[in-house]
């Protein structure tokens, strides 16, 4: 499944899966074992992910609609007022992490 999906990004962007991994500069040697079925290190996960600007869990097939950063960041990205348009697609996942870790914190809060 892993492997369709990227498939279809790929074709979306008009290149390769060896083009993906030269620019990522991963070896294309596990590409067979994706074609198998076997999924790649959560860490190359990301790295793709990141690359096409989806989930992890739509490259794993458990989302049916690739799910932007942007999307993520929904009302949290309004409030800065576009200020994350200078942040990298690294950084916005960080803000997103650390505002749902504050919120978590809030919720610890409010139970004492």
């Amino acid at each position: 499944m892993f492997y369709d999906i990227l498939k279809r990004l790929c074709k979306k962007k008009n290149i390769t899966v060896k083009d993906l991994c030269d620019y990522l500069g991963m070896s294309t040697g596990n590409t067979g074992s994706w074609k198998s079925g076997k999924t790649p290190s959560i860490k190359v996960l990301q790295k793709i992910a990141d690359y096409f600007d989806v989930s992890t869990d739509y490259l794993l097939g458990k989302e049916t609609k690739p799910s932007s950063i942007e999307e993520e960041l929904g009302d949290f990205q309004f409030a800065l007022y576009g200020e994350t348009k200078e942040f990298s697609e690294a950084q916005k996942r960080d803000i997103l992490k650390f505002a749902r870790f504050l919120k978590g914190q809030d919720k610890d809060n409010d139970d004492n």
